[in-house]
């Protein structure tokens, strides 16, 4: 925990500051917290929406990140507001806790899910670039070259047939 005026660490358990002699007020300070992480897991989100939309390139163009690249931010906010739950869980375990502390959670995590909703369907409904449709033809073309025929020409695939026995039967 730190201390709200001259910000140095002090400990949990802490009624004053021992650097400046601030009274250390835990009920806002645990309600301050909680603002601060979903105030920085909204700016992660602002973020992420410039990034569903953002292109390179300058004649043929394509998306700068792709979809499990933005999925995977996503899962990195969900962590953000897990993270904030279990700190609210431990503080429970620890003392009674505030219920403006777990109000405000509800409200903000109630948001939070429905803007990771949304963005989540933009990802999923974005326009892929004419590059990305020519790159996915040649991933397919890619994949059934290596996964398909090399293992035919190079005899590792079964195709249903039995080897025929080349050594003539003994008589």
């Amino acid at each position: 925990m730190r201390c709200p005026l001259c910000k140095e660490r002090i400990k949990w358990k802490a009624v004053k500051c021992h650097f400046c002699g601030t009274i250390v007020d835990k009920k806002t300070e645990g309600l301050q917290f909680i603002k601060t992480g979903f105030e920085k897991i909204e700016a992660e989100c602002k973020a992420l929406e410039k990034q569903v939309s953002m292109r390179c390139g300058f004649i043929i163009r394509w998306h700068m990140f792709s979809e499990e690249k933005l999925l995977s931010f996503i899962e990195k906010i969900e962590s953000h507001a897990h993270k904030i739950r279990s700190d609210i869980e431990s503080w429970k375990d620890s003392k009674k806790p505030d219920t403006r502390i777990s109000l405000f959670y509800n409200e903000s995590a109630k948001k939070l899910y429905t803007r990771l909703e949304e963005l989540q369907e933009m990802i999923w409904l974005r326009k892929p670039t004419v590059w990305e449709h020519i790159g996915s033809f040649f991933k397919a073309f890619y994949f059934h070259i290596v996964e398909k025929l090399l293992p035919l020409i190079t005899g590792r695939a079964s195709l249903g047939f039995k080897k025929q026995n080349r050594i003539p039967a003994e008589i």
